[in-house]
């Protein structure tokens, strides 16, 4: 979907006047489809790299505690404010030294 997308961005620098109507009839794609897709892109590309942050945060912990199952690593990032959870974490660099 993200390709079409972005060809139908392309696209319009060469034909400014191309609908997005008519772009989905080209590609055999309902129109509502990439509407919707392309309303909905920033809050998903969001919502990936806050789930991607909160995963590296749990990778993070979990390298803290080799020995630590998933039960206390939930525990100690449940302790953690939210507000750590959001911040930035160390870069891999410092989890192998």
């Amino acid at each position: 979907m993200d390709e079409l997308l972005a060809c139908y961005q392309e696209l319009l620098g060469d034909h400014p006047k191309l609908s997005l109507s008519r772009f989905a009839g080209e590609v055999e794609r309902p129109y509502h489809v990439l509407r919707d897709a392309r309303q909905n892109a920033q809050r998903s590309a969001q919502r990936m790299e806050q789930r991607r942050h909160i995963l590296e945060v749990v990778r993070f912990k979990a390298l803290e505690e080799p020995l630590s199952g998933y039960r206390l690593i939930y525990q100690a990032c449940n302790k953690m404010p939210s507000s750590l959870l959001l911040a930035s974490i160390p870069s891999v660099a410092t989890w192998r030294s």
